[in-house]
């Protein structure tokens, strides 16, 4: 999703509200698209901008105007705060830990008073609370071109907005902990040298930065300053010419001092002569009668003398040019002398590379007329299609985050988060099962349990046992016992037998 642009809806907003109040001529919008829309002069946009204007309403607008400048005045001084507050209690913290700091007992008795981040804290508090309070009224003086007395005499709501702020209030306030004057007093003072290191720390190449773009941004966003910044930049860009111009001109003032002859002079008997100016000797020149000629020798007179007089020549012309320029350049410097266009030298493509074929001079030429082929062909080549990831690049660059494949990514991580949540739901209501019937599991044997003991607790006494010998009820040693006793009640029957 695109981010809102806060400061063209307050545009908008504040052209339409000063549209009804009539105080249209005073306005000046930040932005000429909104000059452009609403004095259109299209049929369609005309009619539009009418219905619009037709259907304002002054308290709905005035407080539209009211929130929309709290949102983005809350949204820029938490942007610094945070900003302030991270690099400052850094830098901080690294000075109370390091032993070789001049100022660590200054520190630690800070640390010791108010902790560090709490110290931190309030003096960026007091910092932002003092220029968002110079800005509002710089803003006021500037929109109704009034003193500072006369701020008072100011009674729209909408140029008030921010007397309803909380900065205003601790402003105001002086027995509030994040009014400056208070924090300076009870806090700065109360610490020896503390001022010191606050003023090291604001002086810093980094917090000026900070603190400038956010004098910008409340400039752009009070709608103020803007004839300021672009004589700024049009003084800037001047300078910056000035300097090529005067750059330029001591480069061609140090060009003209040396002569063409002079240069020749100090290269004289340096310069040999290449493989293309040898080559060059065998040319035919028009101004030799070659049916004359009857030595290499007078040849090589002919031409030399040919080519003094081609020197000379050029350089009368040379030293008349530049007599010329000079004479121009003192009359008026401010003439700019047309830069010579250097000549493109279109070399031979080279028919191809390095051929390490065969000796054959059949082959050595079909591969040479193919390659020329393809040279001299007019077909356009194919360019390579870009890969995945750099179309991709494009497509968001262009469309942001409408593009496609990041709305397949977003739909497919959404899906996934989707099924993890319907497996999380199913997963915790089987846990809530199974522990519903191991609840029930327990209840009831807790109750068997009370059932069995009732139950026991009702029934008569139990009758004492006597113990018996397990030795004496024995089956063998009954038995034993039984034979015996028969044995002694037995009677002799049989009959006496006496032998002699």
């Amino acid at each position: 999703m695109a981010k809102d642009n806060l400061l063209f809806k307050l545009d908008n907003l504040e052209y339409q509200y000063k549209y009804l109040t009539g105080n249209i001529s005073t306005f000046k919008p930040r932005y000429n698209s909104t000059t452009k829309f609403y004095n259109a002069k299209g049929k369609k946009t005309s009619k539009k901008v009418e219905t619009i204007l037709s259907q304002l309403n002054a308290t709905q607008l005035s407080q539209k105007i009211i929130d929309l400048k709290f949102e983005i005045f809350n949204k820029k001084i938490h942007h610094l705060e945070k900003i302030l507050n991270n690099l400052i209690f850094k830098q901080l913290n690294a000075n109370l830990h390091n032993e070789t700091y001049k100022n660590i007992n200054v520190l630690k008795s800070i640390e010791k008073i108010f902790t560090l981040q709490n110290f931190v804290q309030m003096i960026i508090k007091s910092k932002i609370i003092k220029l968002s309070i110079s800005k509002f009224e710089e803003a006021l003086k500037k929109h109704h071109d009034i003193d500072q007395t006369k701020i008072s005499d100011i009674k729209d709501p909408v140029e008030l907005w921010f007397h309803n702020h909380e900065y205003w209030t601790f402003y105001n306030d002086k027995t509030n902990k994040f009014n400056p004057s208070k924090i300076w007093k009870d806090v700065v003072l109360t610490v020896e040298k503390s001022d010191q290191i606050i003023s090291t720390m604001m002086n810093s190449k980094k917090l000026k930065d900070l603190l400038s773009n956010f004098n910008s941004g409340l400039d752009v966003f009070l709608n103020i300053n803007k004839d300021i910044k672009k004589n700024k930049l049009d003084d800037d860009n001047t300078t910056n010419d000035d300097k090529i111009k005067s750059k330029s001109q001591t480069s061609t003032s140090t060009k003209r001092q040396l002569t063409e002859e002079e240069l020749i002079e100090q290269y004289d008997g340096l310069l040999a002569a290449s493989d293309d100016e040898e080559s060059d000797s065998s040319i035919i020149d028009e101004n030799v009668n070659y049916n004359e000629v009857t030595s290499d020798e007078d040849t090589i007179e002919d031409n030399s003398n040919i080519t003094e007089k081609n020197l000379k020549s050029k350089n009368n012309v040379d030293s008349s040019s530049n007599d010329n320029v000079d004479s121009s350049s003192n009359d008026d410097d401010s003439i700019k002398l047309p830069k010579a266009k250097k000549q493109k030298i279109q070399l031979p493509e080279l028919m191809g590379g390095y051929y390490s074929g065969d000796d054959d001079e059949e082959d050595i030429d079909l591969v040479e007329d193919k390659l020329a082929k393809k040279q001299i062909s007019i077909e356009p080549v194919k360019k390579n299609r870009r890969g995945q990831r750099a179309r991709r690049k494009i497509w968001e660059q262009k469309y942001g985050k409408e593009a496609k494949h990041i709305q397949r990514e977003l739909k497919k991580q959404y899906e996934e988060r989707q099924q993890r949540q319907l497996e999380y739901e199913a997963r915790v209501a089987k846990r809530a099962a199974r522990a519903a019937e191991d609840e029930a599991y327990r209840k009831e044997q807790e109750e068997r349990k009370e059932f069995l003991n009732s139950i026991g607790n009702s029934k008569r006494e139990k009758k004492p046992v006597a113990k018996t010998n397990a030795m004496e009820n024995h089956p063998s040693w009954v038995a034993k016992k039984l034979a015996a006793e028969k044995l002694q009640n037995t009677k002799f029957k049989g009959k006496k037998i006496t032998f002699d």
